[in-house]
């Protein structure tokens, strides 16, 4: 890369940035000794729901705190 830069070869120096930033997906074979792809996305969704269920809901309590952030927006 550091060549084809050198030799003012723009062509070639971008097609060598490319390949070194190549993104390649790497997706994990198990998961608290769970394997498969649906068995693993069913674990995480199970886990995302009792984290997302672990706290406290008040529709009350999170208008007041909704109403009071409002207003010091708006101020």
């Amino acid at each position: 890369m550091a060549a084809s830069l050198q030799s003012q070869n723009k062509r070639n120096f971008w097609r060598e940035v490319k390949h070194v930033t190549v993104s390649r997906n790497y997706f994990v074979n198990m998961m608290d000794g769970d394997t498969g792809k649906e068995t693993i996305s069913s674990l995480f969704a199970s886990k995302y729901k009792d984290l997302y269920n672990s706290v406290s809901y008040d529709v009350d309590s999170m208008q007041i705190i909704n109403d009071s952030i409002s207003s010091k927006i708006s101020k």
